[in-house]
């Protein structure tokens, strides 16, 4: 697995802030610098806080994972980049990320906009459905304070794309994404979650509430070898249901989600050089 380094950040962001008094000043205000009138996703609070209070639900939740951060030297930073707008030169483009180091590796952290956590807001968030959804947990454990975290290879990020670890919750891709332009992929996919939906969510209609969370292909990959993780965003049931990519026809459900996800993450995040079986954690949604 290829992991971002830090001489991939320096070369993609011209500032890289490990502390609050570091950010650009408007940025330091949750607003965007070339465009003041729009916000930013809260970079300021996210250092505030420090990795310790930022992952303090993990410590709970997702013990395995705490442990490898705490043991990696951790540290926050921020990149920014100014850039020539590509359409006026005489404007100027802004765009930042977020990252954890650990033991020189960087993972990508996804902050939610400035006082609007689901920690703080709950129900008010657009995305507490898909939070709900999950088993407490992962919910907890990853989505509480931020959006979702990311192991990228390459900058820069797609923003709407987020791989290996618990995905960005605002940009959940729907199930039949996972089989492209193959007609026959999508035509068994639909029909399997379909017999998945009418066992587990007989109230649901159709398949329209299934989502990616967790897509454990690398950046840029999408080919049919792979893994993903589906959870259906109508139901707080807290059901997890693994799918490997390129045989639909074996949809399984996981046991037990939240064990699955410390031990999954913690072998990501330790830089393990094996494949991780998630076939290991998994029953048969049909036995």
């Amino acid at each position: 697995m290829r992991y971002l380094s830090r001489s991939d950040i320096e070369s993609e962001y011209e500032k890289i802030s490990f502390s609050v008094d570091e950010l650009s000043p408007l940025v330091r205000e949750g607003r965007h610098p070339t465009r003041p009138e729009a916000p930013v996703v809260d970079y300021t609070g996210l250092l505030e806080l420090g990795w310790k209070k930022l992952f303090e639900s993990m410590r709970v939740h997702q013990p395995k994972v705490y442990e490898i951060i705490e043991s990696g030297n951790p540290r926050l930073l921020v990149g920014e980049r100014f850039r020539e707008h590509r359409v006026d030169p005489s404007k100027l483009q802004w765009n930042a990320n977020a990252f954890l180091e650990i033991e020189e590796k960087y993972l990508v952290i996804h902050p939610y906009y400035r006082n609007f956590s689901i920690l703080a807001v709950g129900s008010r968030n657009p995305c507490y459905s898909r939070f709900q959804a999950l088993p407490k947990g992962i919910a907890e454990g990853y989505y509480s304070r931020i959006e979702g975290l990311e192991v990228a290879c390459q900058l820069p990020l797609d923003p709407m794309d987020s791989r290996i670890l618990p995905a960005k919750i605002s940009t959940w891709k729907d199930a039949d994404e996972i089989c492209g332009r193959d007609k026959q992929s999508l035509k068994v996919m639909k029909e399997i979650l379909f017999e998945v939906s009418k066992k587990f969510y007989p109230q649901l209609a159709g398949i329209c509430g299934f989502k990616i969370f967790l897509d454990a292909r690398e950046q840029g990959d999408y080919s049919i070898d792979g893994d993903v993780l589906l959870v259906n965003e109508e139901s707080d049931c807290g059901k997890v249901f693994h799918v490997k990519v390129g045989d639909f026809r074996k949809v399984e459900m996981v046991s037990n989600p939240t064990h699955l996800m410390d031990d999954y993450v913690s072998w990501v995040m330790g830089g393990k050089k094996n494949c991780f079986d998630f076939s290991a954690y998994t029953i048969s949604a049909f036995g």
